[in-house]
């Protein structure tokens, strides 16, 4: 879902002009041009797609399987440290909506399965039942760094094998897949988000020249050094219900409340 689809139901097309002109007001030409020529490729996904795009990414993983659990655990992605924390992650809305999937389309293997909701492990222990596997839900991984973690502490905590569990996401960004099937977990997804700039068909000079462009306008608006280029230096031109901070912050990063962004993170 491109940007130029979904920008009224978000804020009325004269806002947006309204944003970015004043934002644009501040920088130079080469700078405007880059963010125009970004806007191109920004995907904005509401949650009225959710339900479609999760049984998508059911269908990437489950449609021609052939398991036959017993049990199916449905997780949200969060780290033990969230978890702790009592931190509602994105994962959480998803398990009340993945009841809506219609599996005996996208996911035959699953169906008449018993299941199980679980939003924080930590409180359950370690009794599972056999021949299960676990899903754990997130409308967006973006380095895969959490990811793996998230996965990687539960089968710690419960002796899990790491076969039987799955990622579903609605959105994935292409180096985070990557690290994923590197560390041997399963994912499934309904969209892959690729580097804004880095992975445009454009010479790799022009590509160089246009970070360096996005580089000014970072310094330009203060964006910690760990968040430049998106968080893991991703390149995000994406927002799901939050933006996530993958994306480049020039779209999001208000600088403590001094700038007013298309696409800020809060809710």
């Amino acid at each position: 879902m491109n940007i130029h689809d979904k920008a009224e139901d978000r804020k009325s097309g004269k806002r947006y002009f309204e944003i970015f002109m004043g934002l644009f007001d501040r920088m130079d030409d080469d700078q405007v041009l880059l963010i125009i020529e970004l806007l191109k490729n920004y995907s904005i996904y509401q949650p009225d797609s959710y339900l479609r795009m999760l049984e998508d990414a059911y269908s990437d993983v489950f449609q021609t399987a052939t398991i036959n659990p017993q049990h199916i655990y449905y997780l949200p992605v969060a780290t033990q440290l969230d978890l702790k924390k009592n931190k509602q992650k994105s994962g959480h809305s998803l398990l009340s909506l993945t009841s809506a999937v219609g599996l005996v389309r996208v996911a035959p293997c699953l169906v008449r399965k018993q299941s199980t909701m679980i939003p924080n492990y930590m409180l359950r222990g370690s009794k599972y039942n056999n021949r299960s596997i676990y899903i754990f839900l997130d409308d967006f991984v973006g380095t895969g760094d959490q990811a793996s973690r998230a996965v990687q502490e539960f089968c710690d905590y419960t002796s899990v094998n790491i076969s039987d569990v799955y990622i579903l996401s609605l959105v994935t960004m292409a180096h985070g897949w990557e690290h994923l099937v590197d560390a041997n977990i399963n994912i499934g997804t309904s969209r892959i988000a690729y580097k804004g700039i880095s992975s445009r068909t454009m010479s790799k000079q022009q590509n160089a020249i246009d970070l360096i462009t996005m580089s000014t306008i970072e310094q330009m608006i203060s964006v910690p050094r760990g968040y430049r280029w998106g968080y893991g230096r991703s390149q995000g031109l994406v927002t799901m219900i939050r933006t996530p901070n993958n994306t480049f912050p020039f779209f999001w990063y208000d600088c403590h409340a001094k700038r007013e962004v298309p696409f800020p993170r809060a809710t």
